[in-house]
């Protein structure tokens, strides 16, 4: 039986309420931007290669990127935009110079960090 179809459902009336309506034209632009810029930016961190006069660039680039998402975001809950992954930002052109550009590297833990919690059960199961 569908929801629907239930004698007790009650249909609510949807307000049509556009994104434009609710946050305004010029906010909608700013965020349109945001995505943009978003994409751009993945789309050249995943080169194959990246030269040292193009991160330098890149690297006077991030705290300017990082104000226009705070003050496009403007999240005023909790701690506001001072959350770990947001941070992360500031250290992507390090990042790049120790470890490489970021298709050779991964954030995934690799298998040296579970071996702590297999050797730990395994220990107590062969007594």
């Amino acid at each position: 039986m569908l929801l629907t179809e239930h004698p007790g459902f009650v249909e609510k009336p949807r307000v049509g309420v556009s994104l434009k309506k609710r946050i305004g034209d010029a906010r909608v632009g700013l965020h349109i931007q945001l995505f943009d810029t978003l994409i751009l930016m993945e789309a050249w961190l995943k080169q194959e290669s990246i030269l040292k006069k193009d991160l330098k660039q890149f690297q006077k680039f991030i705290p300017k990127f990082m104000e226009y998402c705070k003050s496009v975001i403007n999240r005023t809950v909790g701690e506001g935009l001072k959350i770990r992954k947001f941070h992360y930002f500031r250290h992507l052109t390090t990042d790049i110079e120790e470890k490489g550009v970021l298709p050779c590297c991964t954030g995934h833990v690799g298998e040296s960090g579970q071996k702590f919690t297999v050797k730990a059960t395994a220990l107590h199961a062969q007594k």
